[in-house]
């Protein structure tokens, strides 16, 4: 199973040593006195305060709004990273994710139908990010389409299928009238959301054109061994995750940040050489930067390899890079 699996089980030998790792971060946004002062300490109290400032548009229905969520998260990661140098389609999970839905021989029809239809919108997006000056809404619907071949990575195939995406997909006539039919409140939402990201993305953009390391969707050297991990993207010494969530809790922020340091830790060899992580929360207008120093309580550089060691041999312990 992947990290934020083994981060949902409490029984998890990979949860328990992160959160041994961190014990402050463990308790941050806990009941009781040292929960609470562990939230303020990381600013997790700062952060919940923060007004919604995008919210899901009120057009979207109640019992549609977290599958909005989800697809919104997953095409804002795209548009991010469509905006920074380097990015290559086959070196993303849309890829991966468009791949396993090709059909075998002696298919179902309605595998291939899907394929059909899927392959032929991604090839418009794909069209569209190689135009000179492409229309922002043609990019919109892009990363959008993007997000959809994602969720089959995510999800899997049959999963996928049976979702409404899925429905769509198969509901479709051809890959022209897919592409238009990408919700409208999706798009009016991302549209809105890159507004208070842009100011941060030409930042980075500005880092990595001065020679800051640049890597998006790193992948790390212990990730296979949790069944899959791979960040959003990192710049220079920092990992950031895009964090679309609109309500934020300390609970929430506490799980998200234990999965920030879970890739600290599964960089075992310091490929990265991570020593800050951060959350960028679009619909809160907010970015938030921690040192990896201050989440250990010590010295990164002197803690990391001792505990990336004793990581190796927990992983090792429990089998799971077989």
């Amino acid at each position: 199973m992947p990290l934020t699996s083994h981060l949902k089980d409490k029984q998890s030998p990979v949860r328990q040593f992160i959160t041994e790792s961190f014990p402050e971060l463990a308790l941050a946004g806990s009941q009781g006195a040292e929960g609470k002062a562990a939230a303020a300490r990381f600013a997790l109290d700062d952060i919940v305060a923060l007004p919604t400032v995008v919210p899901i548009p009120v057009s979207v229905e109640t019992a549609g709004r977290r599958r909005h969520a989800t697809v919104a998260g997953q095409a804002l990661d795209y548009l991010v990273r469509m905006s920074l140098p380097d990015f290559e389609l086959e070196q993303t999970a849309a890829w991966v994710g468009l791949d396993m839905l090709r059909p075998w021989p002696n298919s179902h029809a309605s595998r291939v139908h899907a394929h059909e239809m899927l392959r032929g919108v991604y090839a418009m997006a794909e069209q569209t990010m190689q135009e000179p000056n492409p229309a922002p809404d043609d990019l919109t619907r892009a990363a959008v389409i993007l997000g959809w071949c994602e969720s089959i990575y995510r999800a899997g195939r049959l999963m996928f299928m049976v979702s409404s995406t899925g429905v769509l997909i198969m509901r479709s006539q051809s890959p022209e009238e897919l592409w238009a039919a990408v919700d409208e409140n999706l798009l009016a939402d991302l549209r809105q959301m890159m507004v208070p990201v842009t100011p941060v993305i030409t930042g980075w953009a500005d880092e990595i054109a001065a020679g800051a390391r640049y890597e998006p969707n790193p992948m790390f050297e212990g990730s296979r061994a949790v069944g899959g991990a791979d960040a959003d993207l990192a710049v220079g010494d920092l990992l950031v995750e895009v964090k679309t969530r609109e309500q934020v809790t300390r609970p929430w922020l506490r799980e998200a940040l234990l999965q920030l340091v879970g890739y600290v830790l599964l960089d075992l060899g310091d490929e990265h050489r991570i020593r800050r992580v951060g959350m960028l929360l679009p619909r809160q207008a907010h970015m938030q930067t921690w040192t990896v120093s201050d989440l250990l309580g010590d010295d990164a550089d002197h803690s990391l390899p001792r505990l990336r060691q004793r990581f190796r041999g927990t992983l090792d312990e429990v089998d799971l890079f077989s």
